[in-house]
C-alpha cells in the first residue's frame, strides 16, 4: 500500500475514472452528466485505518430504453474502454443483477461498475447509465473522522 495517497488523492484518481467511463456513453445520447461532489468512505480494515473512497456519478440518458436497450448500449461503451487496459485496468462485464454491468478493477484494488438503467426505474424516470466507484485503499490519520463528508 501506498502510505503517501491521501482521501484528497484517492478521490481525485476515482472521479477522473468516473468521468472518463462516462466519456464512453455516444454524446448523442448524453443529455447531462452529473457527479456527486462527495462520496463516502467505506471500510477496508477499522484497526489499521484503512479506508476506500466511493462515489458516483450519473450520466442521465436522452431516449427510452428498456432493458434489452440498456444492456446493447452498455455492451457498445465496454466494447469502447478497452484502451484503458494499457494503464493497468481490466475491463469486463457482469450479469450478476438484471441489468448487464461493466466491471474495471485493478491491482490496486480500485473497482468501478457502470450499467444502464431504463426509462421509469429512476424517480425522475429518466434512463441514466450509473457509474459507481471505489478507491483502492490509503490510511486515514487518526485526527481525521471517517464520518466527515469527503
Amino acid at each position: 500500500m501506498d502510505e503517501s495517497l491521501t482521501v484528497e488523492d484517492v478521490k481525485a484518481r476515482a472521479q477522473a475514472m468516473e468521468l472518463r467511463i462516462a466519456d464512453g456513453v455516444p454524446k448523442e445520447l448524453v443529455d447531462r452528466v452529473e457527479q456527486n461532489e462527495f462520496g463516502v468512505l467505506a471500510v477496508c480494515d477499522t484497526s489499521e485505518r484503512l479506508y476506500a473512497w466511493t462515489g458516483v456519478t450519473r450520466v442521465h440518458l436522452v431516449g427510452e430504453f428498456d432493458t434489452a436497450a440498456g444492456d446493447a448500449l452498455t455492451k457498445r461503451i465496454v466494447g469502447d474502454l478497452g484502451g484503458i487496459a494499457e494503464d493497468g485496468y481490466v475491463v469486463g462485464t457482469s450479469a450478476a443483477t438484471e441489468w448487464l454491468a461493466i466491471e474495471i478493477l485493478n491491482q490496486n484494488g480500485e473497482f468501478y461498475s457502470a450499467s444502464t438503467t431504463p426509462t421509469g426505474f429512476e424517480i425522475s424516470g429518466q434512463a441514466n447509465f450509473l457509474i459507481a466507484s471505489r478507491s483502492q485503499c490509503f490510511r486515514l490519520p487518526a485526527d481525521v473522522d471517517p464520518g466527515m463528508h469527503f
